[in-house]
């Protein structure tokens, strides 16, 4: 496009192979065929719209460089990790956790927007340049800017490298390089839980998780519902002693060393439908033995045998009358799951109260089961299920016997709990030693 002029007044510009003819109007204004051009003029320092250029330039510079870090840090992020802090840290750490809630449910939202805001402000910054210089000028300072900022880290790295290198040598050495995040045991259990099954993607990721959860497949990396439970469970039973694994004496299903055998006595053995029952002396907490259920089932109930002749027949074998093994309730768990394992222990024993190295009392027992339910979950173990029979054998067995059914001075099946306990008498010696299991009928 070339310019020339005719006269004073009157302009005509070449556009290609064509002719325009424009007027030269007031304050340096061009009417080209009915359009209005205006000059662009290039501020100079000393008016006040050059420093408002620049310092609006200098705003969106640090906008920018703002903006960068900003989306460097919410991408780095982890949301499991902030979760977990959310559940198990601390109030401080709480708090500030649930703030960041709000950005990390909306976390590709949070993202566009911050990445379309510095795109717009690194768009405007040559154009606002370009207004106190030229266009040259404006293109290439804007480049260096955004370099600078953009790679503020790694310029400050090289800028300081003689003083970073030698001190952070010396951190390597004293601290080491491998410097984590390590975990406490509530954040690792949280940690665990969050690996375990979970809902869709798509749904909210703070809700409370109710409805259907997603199982793990063969191809997923998330855990069962079972090994998250056993690895919570073993994260917690350092801190968990043989106390947190006992049934209460109270509901231990017991009979006394003076009762009869007769036909309420069996009712009350096959309504507890366990192997093996303890048998108490006067009170409840002095343990004499425990007597096999179906060697007691076998004696006739018409001859009313009491209890503790049918202990002192010699009929019985080591496994039908068995002796007594005490646990400590201070003791930790993973002592008796080590004694269990090793076999020092039977599979139950009595939980005992002691102070100065006395036996005060029997306050329940416990068994590799209790020890398991208390490892592989963090709530109190249900109550065992009552047992049950079927009606047309039950009426049978009552006619066949003609057994009363007078139950009502009997313990409900829930509260109720037996043993097996070994005694081997050999040479006139007595020796504990693991024979059986604990079992139910």
């Amino acid at each position: 496009m070339d310019t020339f002029d005719k006269n004073m007044t009157k302009q005509y510009v070449l556009i290609g192979n064509f002719v325009a003819s424009c007027d030269l109007l007031e304050h340096s204004m061009l009417n080209c065929n009915g359009v209005v051009f205006e000059r662009l003029s290039v501020y100079s320092t000393r008016t006040k719209e050059f420093w408002l250029f620049v310092g609006a330039y200098i705003f969106l510079t640090l906008l920018s460089g703002y903006l960068s870090c900003l989306v460097l840090a919410i991408s780095s992020v982890d949301v499991t990790t902030v979760r977990v802090i959310w559940r198990t840290g601390k109030k401080s750490d709480k708090a500030l956790a649930t703030k960041m809630f709000m950005l990390i449910r909306r976390y590709h939202q949070v993202i566009v927007a911050l990445v379309a805001i510095n795109a717009s402000a690194i768009e405007t910054m040559p154009i606002l340049l370009d207004r106190i210089s030229n266009s040259i000028v404006a293109i290439s300072v804007t480049c260096l800017v955004i370099l600078l900022f953009d790679d503020l880290v790694l310029v400050l790295t090289y800028l300081c490298y003689p003083i970073s290198f030698p001190l952070g040598y010396i951190l390597d050495v004293i601290i080491g390089k491998d410097v984590g995040h390590l975990y406490r045991r509530q954040e690792l259990k949280e940690l665990i839980s969050r690996h375990g099954p979970r809902r869709d993607h798509f749904q909210s990721l703070f809700e409370k998780e109710e409805g259907k959860l997603t199982e793990p497949t063969q191809f997923s990396g998330q855990l069962s519902s079972m090994e998250v439970q056993v690895i919570r469970g073993i994260l917690g039973l350092s801190k968990k002693t043989a106390s947190d694994a006992l049934v209460p004496l109270d509901k231990v299903f017991m009979v006394d060393y003076q009762d009869e055998i007769d036909k309420a006595f069996v009712l009350k053995v096959l309504k507890c439908a366990h192997r093996h029952i303890p048998v108490y002396s006067s009170s409840r907490k002095n343990i004499v033995c425990c007597i096999s259920a179906r060697r007691v089932l076998r004696v006739d109930p018409n001859f009313r045998i009491p209890v503790y002749k049918f202990i002192r027949s010699t009929s019985l074998t080591p496994s039908e009358c068995l002796s007594v093994f005490t646990v400590p309730e201070s003791q930790p768990l993973f002592d008796v799951v080590r004694k269990f394992r090793l076999g020092t222990l039977p599979r139950l024993a009595f939980v005992v109260k002691i102070e100065r190295r006395k036996i005060i009392e029997v306050i329940g027992i416990t068994s590799q089961q209790d020890v398991l339910k208390a490892m592989f979950t963090d709530e109190e173990p249900p109550p065992p299920k009552p047992y049950k029979r079927d009606k047309s054998s039950a009426d049978s067995s009552k006619e066949s016997n003609g057994m009363v059914d007078t139950l009502s001075d009997i313990e409900k099946p829930e509260q109720s709990r037996c043993l097996n306990i070994i005694f081997v008498s050999s040479g006139g010696n007595t020796r504990r030693r693991f024979l059986g299991s604990f079992a139910r009928a």
